[in-house]
């Protein structure tokens, strides 16, 4: 083999393996969307567990000894929660396009193989 012959072959393997396999970058993106949507519902189940009364807007009636404050941290908290809900239901269609993209039948957990593989991968 000449020289020549060898350099040309050389430089087509290093491009070849210069360029991540695209599934390999889609299962970072999937694990990486996971992790996101899990963050939200966290979010969200956060809004149901919390200590403070929460009032309907029928609530505040002028006899009803309820303060400007408590409406105001009343809407703050629901515009805050139907927030998080937008976000998770984004999240959730990010996540089924990217199972659709890489064939996953079942969703992925911590406790997956293909989870942490995906996981070391990245890092």
């Amino acid at each position: 083999m000449d020289f020549e012959t060898w350099v040309a072959k050389e430089l087509a393997y290093l491009e070849s393996i210069a360029l991540e396999p695209v599934c390999d970058g889609l299962a970072v993106d999937y694990i990486e969307a996971l992790e996101k949507l899990n963050t939200y519902q966290q979010q969200f189940n956060s809004f149901r567990t919390n200590q403070f009364v929460m009032y309907l807007p029928s609530s505040f009636t002028p006899d009803s000894g309820l303060s400007i404050a408590a409406s105001q941290t009343t809407k703050q908290t629901q515009a805050a929660q139907y927030a998080v809900e937008h976000h998770i239901q984004i999240q959730i269609s990010i996540v089924e396009d990217l199972e659709i993209c890489l064939e996953i039948a079942k969703q992925w957990t911590p406790r997956c193989l293909d989870y942490w593989e995906t996981l070391h991968y990245s890092q």
